[in-house]
């Protein structure tokens, strides 16, 4: 029996042998840096033509599990986090979410993250977290939005890599480049201006970054609540504004 029948029926040809190439991978009997048969070699094996064959390829460059070097053919790759974090980035800024969803997601992954940082926080992360809010102020007393913009998103992105999860790194590092950037313009309500608002939100940031050189876990994750508090409250308010 051909391997391709034992997959299921309601799939085209093309979907079928991508299906099965992936389990390959997945499975180890291919492995990163393994060249596989060329498209003749495969249409033969498994009785198909070559542009269902291509096909399948396709699928499996979209998903990052192969690559095509010139003049070598198609070998597996090392590395499927690339893709995975475009996919995820690709999701995120075309799937039509609400502002209070991304907050809400914001809010219960970053308060666990800031938790964890605290615990495994060493010297060079409390270094780097501690360079990214310099250059943010600096950003903000010189009036360079765009600076304190990137510094902004660094700072919370370095917090996530002082976790030292590679799981929750790869998962939620697309999530926070996207999301952070999304909502700075929601601030605290409560201030009276803009260059307020975002001096404010500074200092929400300064003491996360206190709290997590305490190396506490209960304080850090208090740090970070309060500081999404402001945003997800600016978000219901507009909502009920809107509802009224």
């Amino acid at each position: 029996m051909n391997e391709l029948d034992m997959v299921g029926s309601h799939q085209l040809l093309h979907e079928k042998l991508a299906y099965l190439l992936e389990q390959k991978i997945l499975d180890e009997e291919l492995v990163s840096g393994e060249l596989l048969p060329s498209e003749r070699d495969l249409a033969e094996q498994y009785g198909l033509s070559r542009s269902v064959v291509r096909d399948a390829l396709r699928i499996l460059m979209a998903r990052g599990l192969v690559t095509v070097r010139q003049g070598y053919g198609t070998v597996v790759t090392a590395d499927q986090r690339k893709p995975y974090a475009q996919s995820l980035g690709l999701l995120l800024r075309r799937g039509n979410y609400s502002k209070l969803d991304i907050i809400e997601v914001r809010r219960i992954l970053e308060v666990e993250v800031c938790a964890l940082a605290a615990e495994r926080l060493t010297p060079s992360a409390e270094a780097a977290l501690t360079e990214a809010l310099r250059t943010y102020e600096h950003a903000m007393q010189t009036g360079d939005s765009e600076t304190a913009g990137r510094a902004h998103l660094q700072f919370h992105g370095l917090i996530l890599q002082a976790t030292r999860n590679q799981v929750l790194i790869d998962f939620l590092d697309p999530f926070v480049a996207f999301s952070v950037p999304s909502l700075l313009p929601l601030q605290d309500p409560n201030e009276v201006s803009e260059e307020e608002q975002h001096w404010a939100d500074f200092r929400r940031h300064q003491d996360i970054l206190d709290a997590l050189r305490s190396r506490d876990p209960e304080r850090a994750r208090a740090a970070m609540r309060e500081h999404m508090r402001f945003p997800e409250a600016r978000v219901h308010r507009d909502l009920k504004g809107l509802q009224s």
